[in-house]
């Protein structure tokens, strides 16, 4: 019988014996043959894609190898086990790389690349204007993906007009190269011509003009809002649209507005606002929140109007029955969260001939349901589509009530 030592050298040749003949060699790493296409996305030449196939074959070849030993029969200790796992995943890992440098996003054209990106962008038109958070817009993530990818980027203007999430705070207004104020100027300074969306969420301070560099900075930019969106003082509103130090008119230029959201707070004063009835393509008006009677809107071009109150006092004076008088082209009304007061609307009979969808959620209180059914009483909807009134549910009496209304229609 050999010696305690002789014995474990000679176990140590016969498992590496053993090793060698039933399990691959991948101890170490594959090698790439093109390690310089690996931190890139530079496409590989037709000599570099028929090396890299070979690779994989051989590497797939390696892997299934390794599959089979660790679903086969044989019995191993716990580190060759771990030791047969770990180059598994080194394996794997190693042909998922390579299969990525053979993708056909990697000789894609420049413009169908744009088009992707654009594609990743919101349908801001077909929806609601609303805050947008920056968190939101794929822009900023696709535009790190690689230097191609945000040379691309950064040369599509449509990809930075988005600018949903604009706070005025005392901390936005302060200058500096990493600032907020900083941050939008280069935003705006990418998107170059192209319409902007805006949203402004201010603190409850009132802002006048001149007194916070982010609203002085957005004004300069009047012509090129397409959507503009604020969460201010009516006070700050009427300082935005109607900049009193103009010389040669009371106004902003709002020649592409298209879409204007206003969720008003009550300032020190109430103030008229004429500003936004001069945007000549203004069509779509969302209001929540407090609203001067004196707010006027463009109404001959105006055809989609939302109104609710946002918690705010149900007596407030609504914009509602002055936009129903002036609105004749009126297309979609949506009331929600509206606590109506008893006299919102007059009993005489109004025709909107171009109204195609109503919503209507108001109050749950019986009242206010008693208002909505009087509104609906009261109109005449030759056109109307849709009708989305879940307030007239709660009582049956309301909805049979102004069938007749609507069958006339």
């Amino acid at each position: 019988m050999y010696p305690a030592p002789r014995n474990r050298r000679l176990s140590r040749i016969i498992g590496f014996l053993d090793n060698a003949f039933t399990r691959p060699n991948v101890d170490k790493a594959p090698i790439s043959p093109v390690p310089h296409l690996l931190k890139s996305n530079t496409a590989p030449t037709e000599q570099e894609r028929q090396k890299i196939e070979e690779c994989l074959c051989v590497t797939r070849g390696q892997a299934v190898n390794l599959q089979e030993l660790l679903q086969g029969n044989r019995s191993f200790d716990d580190s060759e086990q771990s030791q047969i796992v770990r180059d598994l995943h080194f394996t794997e890992t190693f042909i998922f790389t390579h299969q990525s440098l053979l993708s056909l996003l990697r000789i894609l054209p420049d413009e169908l690349l744009v088009l992707i990106f654009l594609f990743c962008l919101p349908d801001l038109d077909s929806q609601p204007w609303g805050p947008r958070p920056w968190s939101t817009i794929p822009s900023f993530r696709l535009s790190q993906v690689c230097s191609k990818w945000r040379s691309i980027a950064l040369d599509t203007p449509n990809l930075w007009n988005i600018l949903g999430d604009v706070r005025v705070n005392s901390k936005t207004a302060k200058r500096g190269r990493h600032s907020h104020l900083a941050f939008l100027k280069e935003l705006l300074q990418r998107s170059r011509s192209t319409d902007l969306w805006i949203y402004v969420s201010t603190t409850g301070r009132d802002y006048a003009e001149g007194k916070h560099p982010v609203l002085d900075l957005l004004v300069k930019y009047e012509a090129r809002w397409a959507a503009f969106g604020i969460s201010s003082s009516i006070s700050t509103v009427k300082a935005i649209c109607e900049p009193a130090s103009a010389t040669r008119r009371p106004y902003l230029s709002l020649t592409r507005l298209r879409k204007l959201y206003l969720n008003g707070r009550m300032g020190t004063t109430i103030p008229k606002i004429v500003g936004f009835a001069h945007a000549p393509m203004l069509t779509e008006v969302s209001v929540s929140g407090m609203c001067p009677q004196g707010f006027l809107l463009p109404y001959k071009t105006l055809r989609v109007y939302k109104e609710g109150t946002l918690g705010q006092p149900y007596d407030r004076r609504s914009k509602l029955p002055e936009v129903l008088a002036n609105a004749s082209g009126l297309e979609e009304l949506e009331l929600w969260e509206l606590a109506m007061p008893t006299r919102a609307t007059e009993t005489t009979p109004l025709v909107l001939p171009n109204l195609k969808r109503l919503l209507m959620n108001p109050d749950t209180h019986f009242s206010f349901q008693a208002n909505a059914a009087t509104l609906l009483d009261t109109l005449v909807l030759p056109a109307l589509k849709e009708l989305n009134a879940p307030c007239l549910c709660i009582c049956k009496s309301y909805f049979f009530g102004i069938l007749p209304s609507l069958r006339a229609s």
